[in-house]
């Protein structure tokens, strides 16, 4: 028989951090949930240290478990620099179901400023994104 603590850590809906120090950033995490009600966005176990930035983590259940994110959407009131708990207002577009409404609050909302614009978009409408980054995952422009 399986040891469940071991099983429980390794439950994450959206990621699930088992150790290391990955970067996760411009994604977007949504519509995911765990086992065990805990980390159904992100889970990192205790030896596990992510940056998560620029992040939209929405519709998850739990959004974030043993870890901090920062410049992020958050379902959840979650205290780190940047983040907002609005809602994202995703919308579908032609690639996928996970694009900006234009008056969403992620737009703009980002860590740095694209000094050179970029050639993804957040936006349906293929806006492509400029001046401060988006939160979210970019789709590229064709």
């Amino acid at each position: 028989m399986p040891d469940t603590d071991l099983l429980e850590s390794l439950y994450g809906g959206g990621i699930s951090c088992g150790g290391g120090s990955p970067t996760i950033s411009n994604n977007t995490i949504s519509g995911n949930t765990a086992d065990y009600s805990d980390g159904g966005g992100i889970r990192c176990e205790e030896d596990s240290y992510p940056t998560i930035i620029d992040c939209i983590i929405w519709g998850n259940g739990d959004d974030l478990d043993g870890c901090e994110a920062t410049y992020c959407c958050l379902e959840e009131p979650i205290e780190g620099e940047g983040n907002i708990s609005a809602h994202p207002l995703l919308v579908d577009g032609p690639l996928g179901g996970y694009y900006l409404d234009p008056g969403s609050p992620c737009v703009d909302a980002g860590s740095y400023y694209l000094d050179y614009g970029s050639h993804s978009t957040t936006q349906a409408d293929g806006t492509p994104d400029d001046g401060m980054v988006d939160m979210g995952y970019h789709y590229p422009l064709p």
